[in-house]
């Protein structure tokens, strides 16, 4: 069941209240227990009562309630009741053991569970099995042979799509393009590239975070839902880009579909890269304006576009202030293609043509880059030259919520205009505390998007070798 538990300043201090929520789904021997464990909360918090039915019921109710009530901030509460677990706890990744380069020596045979992260990995329990080789791991073991130094990029990672795999590939990405063994840094089911959401001081801060201020605030920024520490982040971003102000949303999908409306009106016009994720597509749907498509990070396309546009607009005679405003909207790092938007060349064509710039950098935003500023560090633009830049905080920062840097202007229209801003629960206490033990970690370890990269390069030279290994033998891998 979905619990839904509110409290001050929602209510009175000592009134909370909580919603469950059922659906049709639940079957009648899950509505039961879910019944006996609703009982058994409310007996122990001293909140079930019967309505007079019961006097001993009432009374336990009554005398549990005041104990809980008198009882010392300090003092440890009584109880011999516990809930039932959540959930079983389940290992994240594949896990090695040796601290150093030199240590690592993989087997495709070898699967470990337990975190990746080299970093942390005194704090976990390594589990080995092995398993029986079969046919695919014999081709797996092939393709990884065949990786040589020569067969790696040496592009930015992330140049081409993302491909799903199982441990025995994540193994093949251990094979550096330089010759050398990388600790594997790629968990192909998840977007956490360096591993900060594993790392443990992101975890303690969260876990002290929720500690001092709860689980959430119950109210959006504008109203009694802004803390101090909404501030800190805001704050370190903007310092992070090297831009005059952020602004940070609850929820990473709802940040780009928000900031899009929030600045495209009506008479307006966009210029929308075809290649976006839905997330993207959803923000020019949400936008007022008339939205024009041109091709995958094609800039003559946009070029010829824009030329057109304003021809149309010489040969009417338009007077600058009634001509549409003009944006353009692509992805730093696309989602859908892995692919990098061509920044230098769309700032070439700002300057010329005139329009604001939004760059939704979700996946770019620490993983690109030298130092994880994304695909305007990557491309050797400033972030600051970017008229809307959007990222997420649930990616690589391993939290919750997204974020958009850019001018004071900029940021300070989303705070009465940016629907995912205004109508939101703020973003909880304990996730921005550990988006901003996040953020400093990744700058105080710079290797961890080294190991991303190195991880990276060789993930795609193999992938690439048993792409065109299948290709000369004409099979269906060509494709």
């Amino acid at each position: 069941l979905a619990v839904v538990v509110v409290g001050f300043p929602a209510t009175p201090l000592l009134l909370s209240r909580a919603r469950f929520c059922i659906a049709a789904s639940h079957t009648e021997e899950e509505l039961r227990h879910a019944l006996t464990q609703i009982k058994a909360a409310a007996q122990e918090v001293g909140v079930l009562y019967d309505r007079g039915t019961s006097a001993a019921t009432d009374a336990a109710a009554t005398r549990r309630h005041h104990e809980l009530l008198t009882a010392s901030m300090d003092a440890e509460p009584q109880t011999d009741w516990y809930p039932e677990p959540l959930a079983a706890h389940a290992h994240i990744g594949v896990s090695f053991a040796p601290r150093t380069l030199s240590d690592v020596k993989l087997d495709a045979n070898t699967v470990t569970s337990g975190p990746i992260d080299g970093a942390d990995a005194d704090s976990h329990t390594t589990t080995t099995t092995t398993k029986k080789k079969t046919a695919t791991d014999t081709a797996t073991d092939t393709a990884r042979d065949k990786v040589t130094p020569s067969a790696a990029p040496s592009t930015a990672p992330f140049t081409t799509p993302s491909t799903a795999a199982g441990p025995a590939a994540v193994c093949v990405a251990a094979d550096a393009a330089d010759g050398q063994r990388v600790l594997p840094s790629l968990d192909l089911r998840r977007s956490d590239f360096a591993r900060l959401g594993a790392a443990s001081a992101p975890r303690a801060a969260a876990e002290e975070a929720l500690r001092k201020y709860g689980c959430g605030t119950c109210g959006p920024r504008g109203f009694y839902g802004t803390l101090d520490v909404h501030l800190e982040l805001e704050a370190k971003l903007a310092y992070f880009l090297g831009t005059d102000n952020a602004i940070v949303y609850s929820f990473g999908v709802a940040t780009i579909s928000s900031v899009v409306p929030a600045f495209v009106r009506k008479g307006d016009l966009l210029f929308v890269d075809e290649g976006v994720h839905f997330c993207a597509a959803v923000g020019v749907r949400l936008a007022r304006g008339e939205a024009r498509k041109f091709a995958h990070n094609s800039v003559s396309a946009l070029e010829e576009q824009l030329k057109a546009q304003a021809a149309t607009e010489d040969l009417r005679n338009t007077p600058a202030s009634k001509r549409p405003r003009r944006f353009v909207l692509v992805e730093g790092l696309y989602a859908n293609s892995g692919d990098i938007a061509p920044l230098v060349e769309l700032l070439r064509l700002r300057d010329v043509y005139g329009f604001y710039l939004i760059v939704d950098d979700t996946l770019g935003f620490g993983t690109l880059g030298a130092t994880g500023r994304g695909a305007a560090e990557a491309c050797g633009v400033p972030s600051k030259a970017i008229d809307v830049l959007v990222g997420s905080l649930e990616h690589s920062l391993g939290s919750v919520g997204g974020f958009c840097a850019g001018s004071t202007q900029i940021v300070g229209h989303q705070r009465l205009s940016g629907s995912g801003y205004c109508f939101s629960a703020s973003l909880p206490a304990y996730a921005t505390v550990q988006a901003i033990a996040a953020l400093e970690l990744l700058q105080a370890e710079p290797e961890r998007l080294t190991r991303v990269s190195a991880a990276s390069a060789a993930m795609h030279a193999a992938l690439s070798d048993a792409m065109s290994t299948a290709g000369a033998g004409g099979g269906a891998g060509a494709r």
